[in-house]
């Protein structure tokens, strides 16, 4: 099994409060899988952005109707011209209906293949039987639904989440992520490492933000745009990683390297490993090869 040696927290073991300190290796980090080339949050898109250099994956997160993580971006999918509520439908549905063939124009060089809505379990032990090992990004979503819910309740999500990422086994090589703070003090609760995720033009520093939340996150995903050299210095100081989100101009992520970020979030992770090569060196590792 090929192993990747970047490493999320410091802590005591499963449940602690321990953080890490930036890498020593740098994660590129596949966004969905790699939805520039491959359906998105699928298991061939994960074990294709896997191929393409990607030694994280990062994944989206919300509940099926028998409480069942599944992995997909948005509160409800499109089915038979009409979108359905992720929640209103078991996993076990979710998980026979085709996501992956339909074209996106945002994304010329996709290939269309059928790939359904996989559960977390199920892409954790997909991957894990390919013999290879990433780190994982988590994040839990909380968007309203077209009937006005706010989702699970947080607590509810977190255990839920949690459980998977502890039956696997990967607890150790798992960060939770999320924009809502509610969600990542629930998850921490259960045990798991936590990032919090800045949307472009959020105000404030590191500093600011770790103080919204009851915890010690162990990284901050912010939009690239938020992230400068005074950016990163205030990081450091709170002793926190730094992956800026979602980078798919090869300039843009040569200049985020050379900033001293600790990883990249893309949807190319092919582009990606080519300037990581070529900046980077042997400063990182290909969990594929």
């Amino acid at each position: 099994m090929h192993v990747f040696t970047w490493s999320p927290r410091l802590g005591e073991g499963e449940g602690s409060a321990g953080y890490s300190p930036p890498a020593a290796r740098v994660a590129l980090v596949g966004h969905r899988g790699a939805r520039g080339l491959w359906p998105e949050n699928t298991v061939p898109g994960f074990l294709g952005a896997l191929a393409a250099g990607a030694n994280v994956l990062e994944l989206d997160l919300h509940l099926a109707q028998d409480g069942v993580p599944v992995v997909c971006h948005d509160p409800d999918l499109p089915f038979a011209g009409r979108r359905i509520s992720v929640s209103s439908r078991p996993a076990a549905w979710w998980a026979g209906i085709d996501v992956g063939s339909a074209v996106d124009p945002r994304f010329p060089e996709r290939i269309p293949i059928a790939a359904t809505v996989p559960s977390l379990a199920t892409v954790l032990s997909a991957v894990r039987d390919s013999g290879l090992d990433p780190g994982w990004l988590l994040e839990l979503k909380q968007s309203p639904d077209p009937a006005g819910s706010t989702g699970p309740d947080p607590g509810v999500f977190a255990a839920a989440v949690a459980g998977d990422v502890r039956k696997a086994g990967l607890v150790h090589r798992s960060v939770a992520i999320s924009f809502d703070t509610g969600l990542l003090e629930a998850v921490h609760r259960h045990g798991l490492a936590t990032g919090l995720l800045l949307e472009p033009g959020t105000p404030g520093g590191p500093e600011e933000h770790v103080a919204r939340l009851g915890h010690r996150p162990t990284s901050l995903g912010p939009h690239y745009s938020l992230v400068d050299a005074e950016f990163l210095r205030a990081a450091r100081r709170e002793g926190l990683l730094v992956i800026p989100w979602t980078v798919n101009e090869p300039d843009l992520m040569e200049r985020l390297l050379l900033l001293g970020v600790d990883g990249v979030t893309t949807d190319r992770p092919d582009l990606a490993a080519r300037v990581f090569d070529r900046v980077l060196g042997d400063g990182w590792d290909r969990v594929a090869s």
